[in-house]
C-alpha cells in the first residue's frame, strides 16, 4: 500500500501538474490508502467482512500494478522505444 503514496499522482505529458496540485493529490492518496488499509485490517479480523477485505486488497494490488506499468511505459517512451 505504501507504493501508492510514492507512485501517485501520475500526470499526462501534455498537461503536467504543478507542485501544488501534486501535493494535493498525494495527500488525497494518503487519506484513501489509510482508510482502505484500516478497513482491510479490521475486515480480516471478522468472518463477516473477511471476503470484502480480500476483494479490497486485491483491487489495490491491481491498481498498483497498473500504475507501475504506466511508469514503465513512460520510461520506455523517453528512451526511444523498444528496439528489436
Amino acid at each position: 500500500m505504501s507504493e501508492s503514496v510514492f507512485l501517485a499522482p501520475l500526470e499526462h505529458r501534455n498537461n503536467p501538474l504543478n507542485k501544488q496540485e501534486k501535493n494535493k493529490y498525494k495527500r488525497i492518496v494518503i487519506y484513501f490508502t489509510s482508510i482502505i488499509l484500516l478497513f482491510s485490517i479490521v475486515g480480516f479480523s471478522f468472518s463477516i467482512t473477511y471476503e470484502y477485505a480480500i476483494y479490497t486488497s486485491s483491487a489495490i494490488i491491481c491498481i498498483l500494478i497498473m500504475i507501475i506499468l504506466e511508469i514503465g511505459k513512460k520510461i520506455i517512451k523517453l528512451r526511444g522505444g523498444i528496439k528489436t
